[in-house]
């Protein structure tokens, strides 16, 4: 339960877990109810991994294609993207 904790903490945003509680512990009693849970010393290995990974020395290196603009054709049939399979 204190893994599952921890993992909800590093994931999601304070303000998700203040407004969003009903979630985190229906996704906490499911993770729970799983038969082959991961052992105890692989998550924690894997929590201190996540904390430990700095990538802040790279961010200057980074470079990201911007993505182009396609405006999007207007149909005026609806339901017709749907059709066509798009």
């Amino acid at each position: 339960m204190t893994f599952k904790r921890m993992n909800q903490w590093m994931t999601f945003s304070q303000s998700f877990q203040n407004t969003r509680e009903q979630e985190l512990c229906a996704a906490e009693r499911q993770d729970m109810a799983y038969p082959y849970p991961m052992p105890h010393c692989a998550y924690k290995a894997q929590c201190n991994a996540c904390l430990g990974h700095d990538t802040a020395q790279d961010l200057g290196k980074t470079i990201a294609r911007r993505l182009r603009h396609r405006p999007i054709a207007r149909n005026k049939s609806p339901g017709a993207h749907c059709r066509r399979g798009l």
